[in-house]
């Protein structure tokens, strides 16, 4: 039989063997549904969304394991952690969902073993070395959310580390971020899925610690007869309930597609009807409360086969549709499993990978670096979320994929593999090479825009103020274009532009800056050029333009332009050096356009 349905069903066992031997008053009253305190942001955890639902790992968890008991429950809604802990120390709750057992907290509550466990982890700047003990940080300033269990015991441990508490994790990020602590402690899950949701990527974990979050259920103390019913409720719970937990949360993909163990959750399920169908019989002539319980449990195994009898169809189109397929490798890094989707993606069947290296689908020229990244990711445990990287397909076509994963691990908890996901985000990513052409060029002419423009005179400004190095700034306006507009239509006058745009980029360096600022107005940024320098590039751009009548169509157009000249000078800005380029411009109009006039120190000058 499958270990992991051999598991469910030695599990389920054991909680039917134990419900009888606890008594009925071992059983949350049936009547009244369980409160539940719960930590509202503490992603991906647990939160609560924007309708009070309770989210997260732990709300898949306790869906799972309820169901599997049959035990009601409603949540308590809470702002904060901190207030979760005050509302269950004034027993407005019965149950903590996720809580991590303290000296101070074992005063009001009785904990269950630990059926979640995540290291803790630094997070940092990204420019901050890395860390290896907490020791190495005593001396700093760290953000840790308020009423967290770690925090004491660090606090125990550790009295010289100055604290700074915040409302929820997302507010420490953002204060490390901006400088105002120096990192911030918590698990390696929930800051990794907060870095990822908030695009934080100037932070990074810059230690992982021995210590863990060892997170259990926690019951009110004045009902120490519950405790063994949650206990043997957490124990219903499977290694492949906390792969598809852990996948869905801590993995940027979607489910891969199931292959047929469900047939052998199927049999489990069989199996257990049976059973079930024999002790409710006689747990009916007991009790009629625990043969409700009973019937309960019946029907959610059924209702999961069910589920799962109609899930494989579905999750195998949504690989199909996303174009994306999950894979196994192994320590080493050879391919031990694939998902039926590949095929749709790279045109290799599964059998056709499986033993080979992954690096074998990836180009030639950067096998070798990222076969050494990958190897060593696989070694230190890390998790990846949405890393681009180029593949090769059956036909030795090259495409982009998002790649996402998870180490696996054994029972011990040593790493054996990895698990993920490819993602087909070729054509995303070409819209967006694309999206960002145009964000920095002109649409018509194909020259630099004015958002452009500014940056690189910005740069420049911080150049000539470290190096001394000289930029000058051209403005052009061409003669009346309105009337060209008018006359010919805006058709001729955008072939205009364009015209005036190919000439004036001939007569510029290939360093130098053309760029379009709106309408018929253009700049030039010209690189280690004078005055002097500068004059002769404009004269020279001017006697072109005028030199000969531009054609559209049957139509021979005349056009002139004038423009205006200035270098940059100390304590500059962008909007300076337009203005004094601008005003020489203005200038040539103002003299009859078609000429060059600079901009000196003191005044406009024209140009004969």
């Amino acid at each position: 039989m499958h270990r992991s349905a051999l598991s469910l069903l030695l599990l389920a066992l054991s909680v039917l063997v134990a419900l009888p031997l606890m008594g009925s008053s071992a059983v949350p009253d049936a009547e009244r549904p369980v409160r539940l305190c719960v930590d509202p942001a503490w992603a991906p955890f647990e939160y609560l969304d924007k309708r009070g639902q309770h989210q997260g790992m732990a709300a898949d968890y306790w869906q799972r394991m309820t169901e599997r008991v049959g035990l009601r429950t409603e949540i308590v809604p809470t702002r904060s952690w901190e207030e979760s802990l005050e509302k269950a120390r004034r027993r407005e709750c019965d149950v903590l969902t996720l809580a991590m057992k303290t000296p101070e907290r074992s005063e009001h509550w009785l904990f269950t073993e630990s059926y979640v466990s995540y290291p803790f982890v630094l997070v940092t700047r990204s420019e901050a070395p890395s860390v290896n003990r907490l020791e190495e940080v005593v001396d700093k300033t760290l953000a840790a959310v308020q009423g967290y269990a770690y925090t004491e015991l660090v606090r125990e441990r550790y009295p010289q580390i100055r604290f700074i508490e915040v409302e929820n994790i997302t507010e420490g990020l953002q204060r490390v971020r901006r400088g105002e602590a120096y990192g911030l402690i918590d698990s390696l899950a929930t800051v990794a899925y907060a870095i990822q949701q908030a695009q934080l990527h100037e932070l990074k974990v810059a230690g992982r610690f021995a210590d863990r979050w060892n997170l259990a259920i926690a019951v009110r103390n004045d009902r120490p007869e519950w405790l063994p019913f949650f206990e043997a409720m957490t124990q219903t719970l499977t290694a492949e309930d906390r792969r598809e937990i852990e996948n869905r949360w801590l993995a940027a993909w979607i489910e891969s597609p199931p292959d047929l163990r469900w047939l052998w959750a199927s049999l489990v399920v069989l199996a257990l009807s049976a059973l079930l169908a024999g002790f409710f019989s006689w747990r009916h002539r007991q009790s009629s409360k625990q043969a409700a319980l009973l019937e309960q449990l019946n029907a959610a195994l059924m209702e999961a086969r069910d589920r799962a009898e109609r899930s494989e169809a579905r999750y195998a189109e949504l690989a199909k549709q996303s174009r994306s397929y999950a894979w196994d490798i192994d320590y080493e890094g050879y391919y031990t499993d694939l998902s039926d989707s590949v095929e749709t993606v790279l045109g290799y069947r599964p059998e056709e990978l499986i033993g080979r290296a992954f690096w074998d689908i990836m180009p030639a020229e950067g096998r070798d670096q990222m076969r050494d990244l990958s190897q060593a990711m696989i070694r230190e445990g890390r998790y990846l979320a949405g890393f681009e990287n180029q593949v090769v397909d059956c036909n030795g076509r090259r495409l982009w994929v998002s790649t996402s994963g998870m180490p696996m691990r054994d029972p011990s908890g040593e790493i054996v593999g990895f698990r993920g996901i490819d993602i087909d985000v070729d054509e995303r990513r070409q819209q967006r090479d694309l999206l960002q052409h145009y964000a920095f060029y002109d649409g018509l002419t194909e020259i630099a825009n004015r958002r452009l423009f500014l940056e690189r005179l910005d740069a420049a400004i911080a150049h000539f103020g470290r190096h001394g190095m000289i930029v000058a700034v051209l403005a052009f306006d061409l003669d009346h274009f309105k009337a060209v507009n008018d006359t010919y239509g805006h058709a001729a006058g955008d072939a205009m532009l364009c015209q005036f745009a190919t000439l004036a980029q001939g007569c510029l360096r290939r360093g130098d800056l053309l760029a379009r600022l709106g309408g018929e107005e253009f700049a030039a940024l010209l690189y280690e050029t004078n005055a002097e320098g500068a004059l002769q590039t404009a004269e020279r751009i001017r006697a072109c333009v005028a030199a000969e009548p531009r054609t559209f169509e049957s139509h021979r157009i005349a056009l002139t332009v004038s423009i205006g000249v200035t270098c940059i000078r100390e304590g500059d800005s962008p909007e300076s050096i337009l203005a004094r380029a601008d005003a020489s411009l203005y200038t040539a109009k103002q003299l009859g356009r078609n000429r060059v006039v600079i901009h000196d120190n003191t005044s406009a000058a024209e140009v004969a």
